[in-house]
């Protein structure tokens, strides 16, 4: 009983955008699409819009938390594109994102005195579906690519707490939109602690 009652509280914390529909928990700047999902419908970008998670100014700001977002990327060549952040860099609010390279490697980024970063080593695939996890806490970061880590880093201070909301897909910054994403995305939770690494593992179905 006490396990089971532990699992329903942890996941009572997270909170949870299934991106079925463009519904009243998002703002879409410029154009979103649905189709087939990882989890149902997904919404589709491209390359010139962004998503908004409305409320989400207070969220990923403590000492522990956890991003999860499954991810179809179209184009992996050309410029860095977000795939989920926390910043407004015109603002000097910098936090965290996780990006696709120009080489097409997933990135995460960790705002200390300057940006730390953990790469993945193999490269995604452009047209797949792709979950990934960054878990923080105040030791270290660690980043995730479909349920196995890739890489971490140690954090010699806090992420710097900031009013800027989370967006998918871009940064806006504030209101010129950049580092915009060309693919799908789905399924983003956000849990204020740090997953297990078989948390993560079991969250991952190809």
């Amino acid at each position: 009983f006490f396990c089971v009652a532990s699992l329903f509280a942890s996941s009572a914390m997270a909170e949870v955008w299934s991106l079925d529909a463009v519904d009243a928990s998002v703002k879409v700047h410029g154009d979103a699409s649905t189709a087939a999902g990882a989890v149902a419908q997904s919404l589709v970008l491209d390359g010139a819009s962004l998503i908004e998670l409305k409320n989400s100014n207070a969220l990923a700001n403590g000492a522990s938390f956890t991003v999860s977002v499954w991810f179809n990327p179209y184009i992996l060549t050309g410029s860095q594109q977000m795939i989920v952040g926390k910043n407004r860099y015109s603002l000097n609010e910098r936090q965290w994102g996780l990006t696709i390279e120009p080489d097409g490697k997933l990135r995460a980024h960790l705002q200390q005195k300057r940006w730390s970063e953990i790469t993945s080593k193999e490269p995604l695939q452009a047209g797949h579906w792709h979950l990934t996890t960054l878990v923080v806490t105040p030791e270290r970061a660690t980043l995730y690519l479909n349920g196995k880590s890739v890489g971490e880093v140690k954090l010699t201070q806090s992420i710097p707490a900031t009013k800027a909301a989370i967006t998918l897909g871009g940064i806006l910054d504030p209101d010129k939109p950049r580092q915009q994403f060309s693919g799908a995305l789905d399924e983003v939770r956000i849990e204020p602690r740090a997953m297990s690494a078989e948390e993560i593992a079991a969250s991952y179905h190809p």
